[in-house]
C-alpha cells in the first residue's frame, strides 16, 4: 500500500510473513541522482540496524537495505503518522 512520495522516492506499507507479519515501511530511492549519496551512507545504514532503534523513541528500526539493486531501498518498521 502506498503510504507517501516525495523527492526521494515512494513507502509502501507491507507485511512479511517471515516477520510474524510485522507491519513494515519500504522506501524506494526513485531519484536517481541521489542513490550515490545513498551508497555514501551505508555505513550509518549498518549503525542504524545494530543499534536497532533502541534509545530514542523518534528512531525508527532500520531491518534491510538493498542500495545494489536497479532500485534501491530500505525495509524499515512502519510508524503510522509519519
Amino acid at each position: 500500500e502506498l503510504v507517501g512520495a516525495g523527492g526521494f522516492g515512494a513507502v509502501y506499507r507491507a507485511e512479511s510473513p517471515t516477520l510474524q507479519h510485522l507491519p513494515l515501511a519500504i522506501k524506494f530511492c526513485l531519484e536517481a541522482s541521489l542513490v550515490p549519496s545513498l551508497r555514501r551512507e551505508r555505513a550509518n545504514l549498518e549503525r542504524l540496524m545494530t543499534a536497532g532503534g533502541r534509545g530514542a523513541g523518534h528512531v525508527v528500526r532500520l531491518y534491510g537495505y538493498d542500495l545494489d539493486h536497479p532500485t534501491p531501498y530500505l525495509v524499515s518498521e512502519f510508524v503510522p503518522g509519519g
